[in-house]
């Protein structure tokens, strides 16, 4: 049985640099920085747009990574933290209505591995539940959240941002959502990768271009 997605809740990257990405989101495309959480392992910006998130997430060295898969003990919450040698998506981040039955559906399927199982973090504003699946593409995951118990401005440990870093004339950009993901996948791999949203979340295969043998995938997702 396919783990069912109500939304997508956002878009995690791993960068080098955090402050020149958001600079670059806020600037050209008048996303607003609304939510910080700053560790001394981690720095991390959560941006939006209309109901497009964005989590910009400082890259650890290689001495911070190690093994480290815990959301207890790792830099960056709410996703993973291997090491990559440039800028990358490294999460798309789906709300769920119930992390723990729809994790138990993902583990039944073969083929979906775990890197955090079902776990809760809360401050004095409540809690979030989640866990985080492996993708079949090797530098995404995918955390599944249930934040309907949460009050703050975003997620557990971060605070708010003043929106005095924010973008200027918003017309020039009229950016409102996510239209489409798009993994550049290598060849001879679609069929599994396919297979593996279709078997796990649900997704359907449709045809843009039948004779370039484009595809895509879709899911209806409840907002």
């Amino acid at each position: 049985m396919a783990a069912y997605l109500s939304r997508l809740h956002h878009i995690s990257l791993q960068v080098s640099n955090v402050d020149k990405v958001a600079h670059e989101l806020v600037s050209r495309f008048q996303f607003n920085v609304f939510a910080a959480r700053r560790t001394d392992r981690a720095k991390q910006l959560a941006l939006r747009r209309g109901s497009a998130v964005f989590v910009v997430n400082e890259r650890p060295s290689l001495s911070d990574c190690g093994a480290v898969r815990d959301h207890r003990d790792a830099g960056c919450v709410f996703g993973t933290h291997e090491h990559y040698p440039v800028d990358t998506v490294s999460n798309v981040c789906f709300e769920v209505t119930d992390v723990p039955s729809a994790s138990r559906a993902l583990r039944d399927q073969d083929g979906c591995e775990f890197l955090q199982p079902p776990a809760e973090l809360q401050d004095d504003r409540g809690r979030v539940t989640f866990s985080i699946v492996r993708s079949p593409v090797g530098n995404v995951c995918h955390t599944l959240i249930d934040s309907s118990r949460y009050q703050g401005p975003f997620l557990p440990g971060f605070r708010e941002v003043s929106s005095g870093c924010q973008g200027a004339d918003r017309s020039r950009c009229p950016i409102t959502h996510f239209d489409h993901i798009t993994y550049a996948c290598p060849r001879s791999s679609t069929v599994h990768i396919t297979n593996w949203y279709r078997r796990n979340f649900g997704f359907q295969r449709f045809f843009i271009d039948r004779s370039a043998a484009v595809t895509l995938f879709k899911i209806t997702l409840k907002i």
